[in-house]
C-alpha cells in the first residue's frame, strides 16, 4: 500500500508529477499564492563564479517552470 501524505509544496516542484497523476492535489478551496525566492551570499569584492553560474541559472529557470495552477 503506497503511502499517503500531504504536503503544500510549490507548483512549479511538483507540477509534472500532478499533471501525469503521480500526485494529487488536495484541497482545493486553498488559493496559491506566489512565493519570492531569494539567493543570499557574503559581501565581498568577489563573487565565486560557482555561486554566480548558479544564480544566474536559478534566475533563467525558475519564471519558466513557475507558472500558476
Amino acid at each position: 500500500m503506497a503511502a499517503r501524505l500531504i504536503a503544500w509544496l510549490p507548483h512549479w516542484l511538483v507540477r509534472k508529477r500532478v499533471e501525469s497523476g503521480e500526485l494529487v492535489r488536495v484541497m482545493r478551496q486553498m488559493s496559491s499564492h506566489v512565493s519570492e525566492v531569494w539567493a543570499v551570499w557574503p559581501e565581498g569584492p568577489h563573487l565565486p563564479t560557482c555561486v554566480r553560474s548558479a544564480i544566474d541559472a536559478l534566475a533563467g529557470a525558475l519564471p519558466k517552470v513557475a507558472s500558476p495552477l
